[in-house]
């Protein structure tokens, strides 16, 4: 996009097509905000809010976490008795992004870790979302997707969702990466607007989309964010694929690192739920729960076989004794809790790609 993207591997672009060209798009009816608020019931009470994680700390075998209380913004205060809380837990999970996880005291990672925590590369992104009074763009028959320009909003996402219809509606009028992005962060929010709606203006037309804006509005800068450290997502330079997320997910000081940036699909909900599954499996295979692992396993691989999919059996790393080769689903039953995670292949139809552990 001759944005100050090309100097990112060559793989991100290939990824990058499979995850969001080469997929069927799917969504939860009701919202994506149901899926984690299904979890509510079940997590109710152990949730702390307003709360900035300041060190971990691995005692005898557990883990110590020292966060304080957020109070007017400062998320990292002078540290003293009175507002420092600790809890101890088995296993800790992080799935912050690592701008945020840089800022904390963390145990002694070997070295590939802790340059991957350093160095890991994310891009940096801007939103601009604006409310009219009602869907102006329908009338050209624009119902969803997206206009590209070389404009400064760059991109223009439209709703999908309750098309014509004649209430209040927002656009995301500019969604920005790279340097679109940080060329819109020095400018103060009402500019933004304004420039925002001038680009509209010459896609639309000046009239209709003056008349139609509510003035409403709401403008995100990820770089500026203290709570994304700085970027909007995970997106790798050339080598960092190879050279520091493998030593990035596998656990250690029961500390295991999860999260879009943890995976191969960026900036993408696939790839935290992707992480969501091996953190898990890492768990339970350290505890020594292999045979509860394989029960659950096996039910996913009952769904494969009635599904009819073939299986790629893939080596996560050289140190792997295994190479590559088609398998057998009881033989690969077998080894089911040195799995390090699996997938669905969107390259080949009907393929699901299993990647092992290998430690």
């Amino acid at each position: 996009s001759a944005t100050g993207l090309f100097r990112l591997a060559f793989t991100e672009a290939i990824l990058d097509y499979f995850t969001f060209e080469a997929s069927k798009w799917k969504t939860i009816s009701g919202g994506l905000s149901r899926f984690p608020q299904a979890f509510l019931p079940h997590l109710e009470g152990d949730i702390k809010f307003n709360s900035s994680v300041q060190a971990l700390e691995e005692i005898e075998g557990k883990v110590k976490v020292t966060y304080v209380d957020v109070i007017n913004d400062r998320m990292f205060p002078a540290l003293t008795s009175e507002n420092t809380k600790e809890d101890i837990f088995n296993h800790v999970i992080v799935t912050c992004p690592l701008g945020v996880v840089r800022r904390w005291r963390l145990p002694k990672f070997n070295y590939l870790k802790t340059t991957a925590i350093r160095t890991l590369n994310y891009n940096n992104s801007a939103k601009i979302f604006l409310q009219f009074k009602r869907r102006f763009w329908e009338d050209i028959d624009i119902k969803g997707g997206v206009s590209s320009a070389d404009l400064k909003i760059r991109t223009v996402v439209y709703p999908s969702y309750g098309l014509e219809s004649n209430d209040k509606s927002v656009l995301l009028a500019s969604y920005t990466w790279a340097n679109d992005a940080a060329r819109w962060g020095e400018n103060t929010d009402e500019d933004v607007v304004e420039l925002a709606l001038r680009d509209l203006e010459t896609l639309h037309g000046r009239n209709v989309v003056r008349d139609n804006f509510i003035g409403n509005n709401a403008v995100h800068y990820w770089s500026t964010d203290p709570i994304s450290g700085g970027g909007a997502f995970a997106l790798f330079e050339p080598g960092q694929f190879t050279s520091w997320l493998p030593a990035l997910v596998i656990p250690d000081h029961n500390i295991h690192f999860a999260g879009e940036h943890t995976d191969v699909h960026h900036a993408w909900i696939v790839g935290a739920l992707n992480s969501a599954i091996y953190s898990f499996k890492n768990i339970m295979y350290k505890e020594g729960m292999e045979e509860e692992l394989l029960s659950l396993t096996r039910i996913v691989w009952r769904i494969l076989r009635n599904s009819l999919v073939r299986i790629r059996y893939v080596p996560r790393n050289k140190n792997c004794k295994i190479y590559k080769r088609e398998k057998n689903l009881r033989v690969l039953e077998q080894g089911l809790t040195k799995f390090y995670w699996f997938q669905l292949d969107h390259r080949r139809r009907g393929v699901a790609t299993i990647y092992t552990l290998c430690v």
